[in-house]
């Protein structure tokens, strides 16, 4: 299917620069996060109450903002935003969140952990798991439900999502009741069709794949360890996991394949490979219709698991 034309037009504001440092990759991807706010992403529905929290992980402490839609006792949706490793914050994904929030009728738990190359793998991956066994046990202080927890993440934070559930089932738990998965890296295999057919002119490109691999792993042989490059993995005995992919993503392939793997590992998956979009398309909930649906997808999905 063509690329739907309000993308187009955006694609043709994106100056593909340089492999940056990262400070400088940070402040361009911010910018270009205000700069969105305005056509594409709003800034997301009114929340009841909204907290910043400080969890703490091996030798710091991260923070975490938690979206509250209305008061009571809430499951809980632990959110780890993209940004290939090494780009992201709190604020770049503040809209989706308060969506995310008010779709699924659960509190949004939006993690910070810390970011590459000053903290390389494993050390995002090790302080998500870090933030989701201490909402875990804390939940019950800001009016959660611990029993009631899931684990959503796009691109980066997809990849650190499953790879947190795969380590809390490996290392004695708690295994989440979810998994929502957005365009998430899934391999460190740059030779798949998606990434020769979109490896320029479709936003995330391979040349900053690669970049962001670079910054996260360096060894490119400890890329194939299953916390790493989940694909790999023994997937089994994961909770119900729902893997969305964008037609114009030179992620699209290796999506694909974790879903059909995960299904062959007897986890019950749902798979929606969205057409006519680009890679991080999803938080662009003014702007795309196809955003819209992929958040009603998400949290029909959550529903489903977490208000049992």
């Amino acid at each position: 299917m063509a690329l739907d034309w309000r993308l187009r037009l955006l694609l043709s504001f994106d100056r593909a620069d340089p492999n940056p440092e990262a400070p400088i990759a940070r402040a361009r991807f911010e910018a270009l996060t205000q700069a969105l706010r305005v056509v594409a992403t709003g800034s997301g529905p009114s929340m009841a109450d909204e907290q910043t929290l400080s969890i703490p992980v091996s030798g710091a402490t991260i923070a975490a903002r938690l979206y509250r839609p209305t008061a009571g006792r809430l499951p809980i949706v632990v959110h780890f935003h993209g940004g290939g490793w090494v780009v992201g914050s709190l604020s770049t994904h503040q809209p989706f969140c308060r969506a995310l929030a008010q779709a699924t009728g659960a509190m949004v738990l939006d993690v910070d952990y810390r970011l590459a190359p000053e903290h390389p793998f494993p050390t995002p991956l090790d302080d998500c798991l870090a933030a989701f066994r201490w909402a875990t046990a804390n939940a019950s202080h800001f009016e959660g439900d611990g029993d009631r927890l899931a684990l959503v993440g796009d691109s980066a934070g997809g990849n650190l999502a499953i790879c947190t559930a795969l380590r809390a089932r490996d290392e004695g738990g708690p295994v989440p009741k979810a998994l929502a998965l957005t365009y998430p890296i899934a391999d460190a295999d740059f030779t798949t069709e998606s990434y020769r057919r979109f490896h320029e002119g479709y936003g995330l490109n391979t040349s900053r794949m690669r970049w962001y691999w670079e910054q996260y792993l360096a060894d490119e042989t400890a890329r194939a360890a299953p916390t790493a490059s989940p694909l790999r993995a023994d997937l089994r005995g994961l909770p119900p996991t729902l893997v969305i992919t964008a037609e114009h993503d030179v992620l699209h392939d290796e999506g694909v394949a974790l879903a059909v793997k995960l299904r062959e590992s007897a986890v019950t998956t749902t798979a929606l490979d969205v057409r006519g979009v680009i890679h991080g398309f999803a938080v662009m909930q003014r702007l795309l219709p196809q955003a819209r649906a992929c958040l009603s997808d998400i949290s029909g999905h959550l529903r489903s698991a977490l208000w049992v």
